[in-house]
Parts: structure tokens; sequence; C-alpha cells
């Protein structure tokens, strides 16, 4: 089955179990996430790194509140997939999340801009943390 990388919004409340903090994506779809959250329970951002697995990516790609990271190996290079102004784009959707982009470019490898990404989520981050999609939802 394909497997992406996304950024995608938090939504919930956490009063319940039915609305519990969670990343937003198409219902039925098996994905892998780790949402970092302060001493009182709450998402500590707005957002989150998801891997989605599904035999299908089209409705996550078509959900328009979802960033998707390019379909690459983590060891390519972002421009093995992407133009300039695509690489800018994605740098801007990374910036807007309060993710910085100092030191990457259209060189740098889909792993690290995932390692910039997961370290802005927690400075401990592990890739492996969400690598294994049906795993922690």
């Amino acid at each position: 089955m394909p497997a992406r990388y996304y950024l995608a919004p938090i939504i919930g409340d956490g009063s319940t179990a039915a609305t519990a903090y969670r990343a937003k994506v198409p219902a039925g779809v098996e994905f892998s996430n780790v949402i970092p959250s302060n001493a009182t329970g709450h998402p500590l951002f707005t957002w989150t790194l998801v891997l989605v697995n599904a035999p299908s990516l089209a409705t996550t790609d078509a959900d328009i509140t979802l960033t998707a990271l390019p379909a690459i190996a983590r060891s390519a290079a972002l421009s093995t997939a992407l133009t300039a102004p695509q690489v800018a784009a994605l740098f801007s959707a990374l910036n807007t999340r309060g993710i910085s982009t100092t030191g990457l470019s259209g060189s740098s490898t889909l792993g690290q801009v995932l390692a910039r990404i997961g370290t802005t989520l927690d400075s401990g981050f592990q890739l492996t943390a969400i690598g294994r999609p049906g795993v922690g939802q």
C-alpha cells in the first residue's frame, strides 16, 4: 500500500473519547502520528505530522486542509520530485506552522525535512515513532 507523510490539523476538544484530540484525516484512512501535549493534556501545536497508509491516497491528497509532503524516499532530495516553486511553496507551508527552514533547500532530503518537522514538534522526536501506520492512532 502507498504511504505518504502529511501535515494535518489537530481536531477535537479532548473532553471525551469521541472528541479526543486527533489528526484530521479522512474517515477510514489508516494513519500514525504523534501529538505532543502540555501538562494539562492540550496539544502544543494546532498541527501534527501524519503518516498515511492507504490503498489509494486520492482522498487524503484531495483534502485541502492537509499539506502533502513529497512522495519520495526519505533519502531522496526534494528536487527529485519538486520544482523550485514547489519547494518554495512547501517551505512556506512549513514556515506558516513555525517550522524553521533555515539551512534547508531543494537539495535537502525528505528525511532532513521530516527531522526538522519532528524536532519542532518535540526535541526528542524519533521518526520511528510514526513509522508504522496503524500503530499509535
